[in-house]
């Protein structure tokens, strides 16, 4: 949930957010929860700021490469994306293969 809403919004996600997520009703169950994926090495968590880790819940650790988030882009219609980049989101080297330039674009749906 917190890699998607990174993904998507560009923005890590609020404590209460992730608590209605996986169904907590306080901000300190979350807390406990991120402290125990902290443990297992899966993210850190530190002033309210959560950093996702690249190793893989087996407890291999995963090779990425760090993949620009550009913008947003509207489906259907062609758009220009501006050269600055919101985040710098971590991809699994099975999916982006170095020596390649990627970058990624958030799909923002027409309404």
């Amino acid at each position: 949930m917190i890699r998607n809403e990174i993904l998507h919004s560009g923005v890590t996600p609020s404590l209460r957010e992730i608590g209605r997520a996986v169904g907590y009703v306080s901000p300190r169950s979350v807390q406990l929860m991120l402290a125990r994926l902290e443990k297992r090495g899966l993210l850190s968590y530190s002033n309210g700021i959560i950093k996702l880790s690249s190793r893989h819940p087996s407890g291999m650790v995963e090779r990425t490469i760090e993949v620009p988030l550009v913008g947003s882009v509207a489906c259907g219609l062609p758009s220009l994306a501006e050269q600055d980049y919101e985040a710098l989101i971590e991809i699994s080297t099975k999916i982006a293969r170095p020596g390649h330039t990627y970058f990624i674009l958030r799909a923002k749906e027409l309404r």
